[in-house]
Protein backbone atom coordinates (compact mmCIF):
# COMPACT_ATOMS: atom_id res chain seq x y z
CA UNK A 1 0.00 0.00 0.00
CA UNK A 2 1.49 3.32 -1.08
CA UNK A 3 0.23 6.89 -0.94
CA UNK A 4 0.86 9.60 -3.49
CA UNK A 5 -0.14 13.17 -4.10
CA UNK A 6 -2.25 12.94 -7.24
CA UNK A 7 -1.57 15.07 -10.29
CA UNK A 8 -2.75 15.29 -13.89
CA UNK A 9 -1.02 12.00 -14.78
CA UNK A 10 -3.48 10.25 -12.45
CA UNK A 11 -6.59 11.88 -13.94
CA UNK A 12 -8.07 8.72 -15.51
CA UNK A 13 -7.75 6.74 -12.28
CA UNK A 14 -9.02 9.65 -10.19
CA UNK A 15 -12.06 10.25 -12.39
CA UNK A 16 -13.00 6.56 -12.34
CA UNK A 17 -12.74 6.23 -8.55
CA UNK A 18 -14.50 9.55 -7.93
CA UNK A 19 -17.43 8.53 -10.15
CA UNK A 20 -17.54 5.10 -8.52
CA UNK A 21 -17.85 6.77 -5.11
CA UNK A 22 -20.60 9.10 -6.28
CA UNK A 23 -22.51 6.17 -7.77
CA UNK A 24 -22.08 3.71 -4.88
CA UNK A 25 -22.50 6.13 -1.98
CA UNK A 26 -24.55 9.06 -3.31
CA UNK A 27 -25.73 10.06 0.17
CA UNK A 28 -22.14 10.75 1.24
CA UNK A 29 -21.41 13.55 -1.24
CA UNK A 30 -22.75 16.99 -2.08
CA UNK A 31 -22.01 16.30 -5.74
CA UNK A 32 -23.93 13.75 -7.75
CA UNK A 33 -22.93 11.02 -10.17
CA UNK A 34 -25.47 12.40 -12.65
CA UNK A 35 -23.73 15.80 -12.69
CA UNK A 36 -20.09 14.74 -12.59
CA UNK A 37 -20.44 11.89 -15.10
CA UNK A 38 -21.21 14.57 -17.68
CA UNK A 39 -17.91 16.34 -17.00
CA UNK A 40 -15.01 15.74 -19.36
CA UNK A 41 -11.52 14.68 -18.34
CA UNK A 42 -10.40 18.31 -18.35
CA UNK A 43 -12.75 19.05 -15.44
CA UNK A 44 -11.03 16.41 -13.31
CA UNK A 45 -7.56 17.45 -14.48
CA UNK A 46 -8.24 21.05 -13.40
CA UNK A 47 -9.37 19.79 -10.02
CA UNK A 48 -6.08 17.93 -9.58
CA UNK A 49 -4.05 20.94 -10.75
CA UNK A 50 -5.85 23.52 -8.57
CA UNK A 51 -3.27 24.91 -6.13
CA UNK A 52 -5.85 25.25 -3.34
CA UNK A 53 -6.87 21.58 -3.58
CA UNK A 54 -4.39 18.81 -2.78
CA UNK A 55 -5.58 15.28 -3.45
CA UNK A 56 -3.92 12.16 -2.10
CA UNK A 57 -4.47 8.64 -3.36
CA UNK A 58 -3.73 5.22 -1.96
CA UNK A 59 -2.52 2.58 -4.40
CA UNK A 60 -2.51 -1.17 -3.93
CA UNK A 61 -0.66 -2.98 -6.71
CA UNK A 62 -0.92 0.08 -9.02
CA UNK A 63 -4.68 0.31 -8.46
CA UNK A 64 -6.09 3.52 -6.98
CA UNK A 65 -8.31 2.42 -4.06
CA UNK A 66 -8.74 5.56 -1.96
CA UNK A 67 -8.82 9.34 -2.41
CA UNK A 68 -8.98 12.36 -0.14
CA UNK A 69 -8.68 16.07 -0.92
CA UNK A 70 -7.74 18.88 1.43
CA UNK A 71 -8.85 22.34 0.39
CA UNK A 72 -6.57 25.10 1.52
CA UNK A 73 -6.59 28.85 1.19
CA UNK A 74 -3.94 31.45 0.46
CA UNK A 75 -5.99 34.20 2.14
CA UNK A 76 -4.23 35.78 5.09
CA UNK A 77 -7.13 35.39 7.50
CA UNK A 78 -8.03 31.79 6.67
CA UNK A 79 -4.85 30.06 5.49
CA UNK A 80 -4.58 28.30 8.86
CA UNK A 81 -7.67 26.21 8.00
CA UNK A 82 -8.00 23.13 5.81
CA UNK A 83 -11.18 21.38 4.68
CA UNK A 84 -11.35 17.67 3.87
CA UNK A 85 -13.59 16.79 0.94
CA UNK A 86 -14.28 13.91 -1.37
CA UNK A 87 -13.01 11.04 0.75
CA UNK A 88 -13.75 7.68 -0.76
CA UNK A 89 -12.33 4.19 -0.32
CA UNK A 90 -13.26 1.40 -2.72
CA UNK A 91 -15.68 -0.95 -0.95
CA UNK A 92 -13.40 -3.97 -1.53
CA UNK A 93 -10.54 -2.21 0.27
CA UNK A 94 -12.31 -0.86 3.34
CA UNK A 95 -11.21 -1.89 6.83
CA UNK A 96 -7.64 -2.33 5.58
CA UNK A 97 -6.21 0.97 6.86
CA UNK A 98 -6.67 2.94 3.63
CA UNK A 99 -8.78 5.67 5.25
CA UNK A 100 -6.42 5.97 8.21
CA UNK A 101 -3.44 6.29 5.87
CA UNK A 102 -5.17 9.05 3.90
CA UNK A 103 -6.09 11.00 7.02
CA UNK A 104 -2.60 10.64 8.52
CA UNK A 105 -1.07 11.89 5.27
CA UNK A 106 -3.38 14.90 5.17
CA UNK A 107 -2.62 15.77 8.80
CA UNK A 108 1.11 15.54 8.06
CA UNK A 109 0.67 17.72 4.97
CA UNK A 110 -1.36 20.24 6.99
CA UNK A 111 1.43 20.57 9.55
CA UNK A 112 3.91 21.47 6.79
CA UNK A 113 1.56 24.21 5.55
CA UNK A 114 0.91 25.82 8.94
CA UNK A 115 -2.67 24.59 8.98
CA UNK A 116 -3.90 24.27 12.57
CA UNK A 117 -7.59 23.45 11.99
CA UNK A 118 -8.89 20.69 9.73
CA UNK A 119 -12.64 20.65 9.12
CA UNK A 120 -14.93 18.18 7.38
CA UNK A 121 -18.60 17.47 6.86
CA UNK A 122 -19.98 13.94 7.05
CA UNK A 123 -23.53 12.71 6.53
CA UNK A 124 -24.97 11.75 9.91
CA UNK A 125 -26.02 8.31 8.61
CA UNK A 126 -22.44 7.44 7.58
CA UNK A 127 -21.62 5.69 10.87
CA UNK A 128 -18.44 3.97 9.67
CA UNK A 129 -16.91 7.24 8.47
CA UNK A 130 -17.87 9.03 11.68
CA UNK A 131 -16.28 6.25 13.71
CA UNK A 132 -13.07 6.51 11.65
CA UNK A 133 -12.91 10.30 11.97
CA UNK A 134 -13.46 10.15 15.72
CA UNK A 135 -10.80 7.44 16.04
CA UNK A 136 -8.38 9.75 14.19
CA UNK A 137 -9.08 12.59 16.62
CA UNK A 138 -11.84 14.57 14.93
CA UNK A 139 -14.71 15.82 17.06
CA UNK A 140 -18.24 16.86 16.20
CA UNK A 141 -18.82 20.55 16.79
CA UNK A 142 -22.11 21.12 15.00
CA UNK A 143 -24.91 19.84 12.80
CA UNK A 144 -25.91 21.06 9.37
CA UNK A 145 -29.63 20.26 9.30
CA UNK A 146 -31.07 18.85 6.07
CA UNK A 147 -27.85 19.47 4.12
CA UNK A 148 -28.19 16.56 1.67
CA UNK A 149 -31.32 15.65 -0.27
CA UNK A 150 -31.26 12.06 -1.47
CA UNK A 151 -33.96 9.45 -2.20
CA UNK A 152 -36.74 11.88 -1.32
CA UNK A 153 -35.37 12.59 2.14
CA UNK A 154 -33.22 15.20 3.79
CA UNK A 155 -30.12 14.09 5.65
CA UNK A 156 -28.25 15.99 8.34
CA UNK A 157 -24.50 16.35 8.27
CA UNK A 158 -22.10 16.56 11.18
CA UNK A 159 -19.47 19.26 11.19
CA UNK A 160 -16.23 17.80 12.52
CA UNK A 161 -12.85 19.31 13.33
CA UNK A 162 -9.33 18.24 14.13
CA UNK A 163 -7.23 20.83 15.95
CA UNK A 164 -3.47 20.50 15.49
Amino acid sequence: MTIERLNKTHVDLYQALRLQGLKENPEAFGSSFEEESLMDLDFFKKRLEDKENVTFGVFIEHMLVGILTIRTSERLKTKHNGHLVGMYVDKDHRRQGVGKLLIKEVISFARTRGIINIFLTVTSTNKEAIKLYEHMGFEIYGVEKREIYHNDQYLDSYLMAYYL
